[in-house]
């Protein structure tokens, strides 16, 4: 399920979608999403997991420059 919501958010032509394993250097280290989020160029930040509700499947995602969260789906 991840892939395809990579896949689909990339389809948005206004958002720089990098690919999930950009990220595996932070996996099981306590960081910043700010200073993860300047390192690899982006704003938002996927974090946590995926879950499915019906139709719908959502995570939280963090804007690094202003530390405001939104719920996607």
């Amino acid at each position: 399920m991840v892939e395809e919501i990579i896949t689909a958010l990339s389809r948005i032509h206004w958002l720089f979608v990098i690919a999930r394993n950009s990220t595996y250097t932070y996996k099981g280290r306590a960081v910043d999403v700010k200073q993860v989020g300047r390192e690899l160029g982006v704003r938002y930040v996927l974090e946590g997991s995926v879950r499915k509700a019906g139709e719908r499947c959502g995570s939280p995602a963090v804007d690094r420059c202003g530390d405001r969260h939104a719920s996607l789906g």
